[in-house]
């Protein structure tokens, strides 16, 4: 009998990577291409957000973590981003980890239950 395999898509594997790297989030890339394009500096975009250290930006174009939703509103403006163009972007990104999450947490369980069938 073979054992059900999660649908492929155009973005994600049914396999499990143990530790799989993470990515740079689209999100994240966004942030640091429309950053550059309108020539400021991390640094620059923590000092406007009120933040001690670059750390955060950086964290934020490397997929770390996200943007608080309260800074969303000054980052566009500095990063010159029309609000639902962020937003666009905010859920994309949002889906894409939504779905890897779910994905593997599925794939998790269904090992845990095949187990303890055979």
């Amino acid at each position: 009998m073979s054992s059900p395999i999660l649908p492929q898509t155009e973005n994600s594997t049914a396999v499990i990577k143990k530790s799989a790297p993470r990515t740079r989030s689209s999100l994240g890339k966004f942030i640091r291409d429309r950053r550059k394009k309108v020539g400021l500096s991390q640094w620059d975009i923590a000092r406007e957000l009120g933040y001690e250290t670059a750390q955060y930006v950086s964290n934020w174009e490397r997929g770390v973590s996200n943007p608080p939703m309260k800074t969303l509103k000054k980052l566009g403006e500095l990063l010159d981003v029309q609000p639902d163009e962020f937003f666009n972007e905010l859920l994309a990104d949002t889906l894409k980890s939504a779905e890897r999450n779910l994905r593997t947490q599925f794939n998790r369980n269904w090992r845990v239950i095949r187990k303890k069938v055979l």
